[in-house]
């Protein structure tokens, strides 16, 4: 068997073939979240697409605001535009109840196209119901905000707390918000009536996050799109030779 001794000058990375590339790096045009992130960007306009009858997608990516808002910038243009307020309208009180009547304006109509969290809890998700005396008041939460537009939310949200994503994954599954109590203490003290619910949900997680649950949750995860964050892309030299750069993203 023969063996070879290397110098350490063998051990050196080849730079030459870089030389060019570093050189003129400076002197590159930038590039748009929407080029770096092609892949993702389609699987969102897929997603989005009005036909679409799938209401979650899992993306695979940090979970840290900066990037749950470039996974809101990939959201193709219509997607993000300001919504109409079409989608809610108002309660009254009447006879011991609270009654559900739909208005392009009301109180309970979407303001909002989307909405970003990577972290919330379940009186700003859901809304809360507050009673002062005899003076009882609805409060709109999260959802009615952004009803008819999407979610971005971070995975790890949602395992910590299982009960509010049951409750969110029946309700969009549904397509019928429901007022719950938000704990066996304190129960609604009127009845109050469901509402329709048109809401589609980015559910963001690390590797980590997605394992977790990609277990809890078999089924869906099964059904739902998929897209990944990209952490690297191409760039093209004068040579037109394809390097490979990793990227980080800077917050």
């Amino acid at each position: 068997m023969n063996i070879k001794q290397l110098t350490w000058q063998s051990l050196l990375p080849d730079e030459n073939s870089y030389h060019e590339l570093l050189q003129t790096a400076s002197s590159l045009p930038a590039l748009g979240t929407d080029a770096v992130q092609a892949r993702l960007q389609e699987s969102l306009s897929l997603f989005s697409h009005p036909a679409a009858k799938r209401r979650f997608i899992l993306v695979k990516s940090d979970e840290s605001e900066c990037y749950l808002n470039t996974i809101a910038q990939l959201l193709p243009p219509d997607a993000r535009a300001q919504q109409k307020r079409t989608a809610g309208g108002e309660y009254h009180f009447d006879n011991h109840r609270f009654i559900f009547t739909p208005a392009d304006n009301g109180h309970f109509s979407a303001t909002r196209p989307f909405a970003v969290c990577d972290w919330v809890e379940p009186e700003q998700l859901f809304g809360q119901v507050f009673t002062h005396h005899q003076h009882v008041q609805l409060q709109p939460g999260l959802i009615h905000q952004i009803n008819g537009g999407y979610l971005i939310i971070s995975m790890r949200s949602l395992l910590a707390q299982p009960l509010m994503w049951l409750r969110l994954k029946q309700m969009v599954c549904a397509q019928r918000f429901e007022w719950l109590a938000h704990t066996e203490q304190h129960p609604l003290p009127f009845p109050v009536d469901g509402m329709p619910l048109d809401l589609r949900v980015i559910l963001v997680g690390d590797r980590m996050s997605l394992d977790e649950f990609m277990l809890t949750e078999p089924e869906l995860s099964e059904e739902a799109c998929t897209g990944n964050m990209s952490l690297t892309v191409r760039l093209k030299t004068l040579s037109s030779s394809l390097y490979g750069v990793s990227l980080s993203m800077v917050c």
